[in-house]
């Protein structure tokens, strides 16, 4: 029967009929068994793993076996200081009634003034007290008056030195001009230390490190040669923008005004 089907067609139609069965039979085979070999297209879950290796690097900087020229400081900066405050921070951030008026006892105006002044020095919001030699300031021309104030049970004392007074004891107002020179010490604390330096650099590196630093040290003021002290501490960022990875330096110095950094440049 089926010899007789195919007798029915000439040789060149039969060729034709073989040559079409045969490409019928290669184009199910690459549909069913398709050529990885020969596809140079990056399969979905290729371009996905590719796109999070890329953004863990850019978030998270270089990799471990990356070559960063610096040694490491040992306590890493993480977050930002809830109560940070600086000479920018109104008084009730800082957690102080409103100034005392003009028209307030010299004592009161003076013991205002430097509760404010250890707060910004210090940098972290905290109770503090104030008191001054005798109960009060002395109001007379050239006498100094030494006032403390206690922070966080550190005692800083400030010297009020009276220049001049107008008027005097019995008058209806007696004015009086004084000066308050800062303490011998200054007062560094280490989580304001961490938080302003978060505050100056977490925006442009994301590995931020310190040393380690008590959590208040006195810090002597050499008054003679300069209006700061360098603290003999240092804080450090990642730079990663210019060339290979290296770590920054920054000396902690302490101001009258709290806490600045200064780049090492070797």
């Amino acid at each position: 029967m089926t010899r007789r089907y195919f007798n029915d067609y000439s040789r060149f139609e039969l060729a034709l009929l073989v040559i079409f069965v045969c490409l019928v039979g290669l184009g199910i085979g690459s549909a069913v068994w398709p050529d990885s070999d020969g596809d140079d297209t990056a399969t979905p879950s290729t371009t996905a793993a590719t796109a999070s290796e890329e953004a863990a690097t850019e978030d998270y900087g270089p990799s471990p076996s990356s070559s960063v020229e610096g040694e490491e400081l040992p306590v890493k900066v993480k977050s930002a200081e809830p109560h940070l405050i600086d000479n920018h921070s109104s008084r009730s951030e800082m957690g102080l009634p409103p100034r005392a008026g003009y028209d307030a006892p010299l004592t009161e105006q003076v013991l205002d003034e430097i509760r404010a002044d250890t707060l910004i020095m210090a940098g972290i919001r905290a109770k503090v007290s104030a008191g001054c030699e005798g109960g009060q300031v002395t109001v007379k021309a050239g006498q100094s008056t030494m006032c403390t104030v206690t922070y966080q049970g550190a005692k800083v004392r400030w010297d009020v030195y009276i220049e001049r007074v107008t008027g005097n004891e019995s008058s209806a107002i007696q004015l009086a001009t004084y000066k308050i020179f800062p303490p011998d010490e200054g007062l560094l604390v280490a989580k304001s230390v961490y938080g302003q330096f978060w505050d100056l650099h977490h925006e442009s590196s994301n590995e931020l490190r310190c040393d380690r630093i008590p959590p208040f040290k006195r810090i002597p003021y050499d008054l003679a040669s300069s209006e700061y002290e360098d603290t003999g501490y240092q804080c450090q960022y990642l730079e990663t923008d210019f060339g290979p990875p290296r770590w920054v330096n920054e000396a902690v110095v302490l101001l009258e005004s709290g806490v600045i950094f200064q780049e090492i440049r070797s």
